[in-house]
């Protein structure tokens, strides 16, 4: 949103407050796909990534550990 038209945003806006707001479709994906937010949102999340597992180093190695790491790392991978 923070990319987008005064437009987009609100036709965004008004799709998400109303109960199943599909009639804006095509426009809210051509205004995801104009600002390029997947990407953007993509390498937040990477740093979000990086930045937990700092964070995790600092705890000693288990399963609980190797079970945050990877879930960080399906988060990021995921594609859907």
């Amino acid at each position: 949103l923070q990319q987008g038209t005064a437009e987009q945003r609100e036709i965004i806006k008004v799709s998400l407050q109303q109960e199943g707001g599909l009639k804006n479709l095509d426009k809210i994906l051509e205004a995801i796909e104009a600002t390029n937010a997947i990407e953007i949102s993509r390498n937040y999340a990477a740093q979000e990534v990086d930045r937990a597992l700092t964070y995790l180093q600092v705890l000693p190695d288990s399963i609980y550990k190797n079970a945050l790491v990877e879930l960080a790392q399906f988060a990021l991978g995921r594609n859907h």
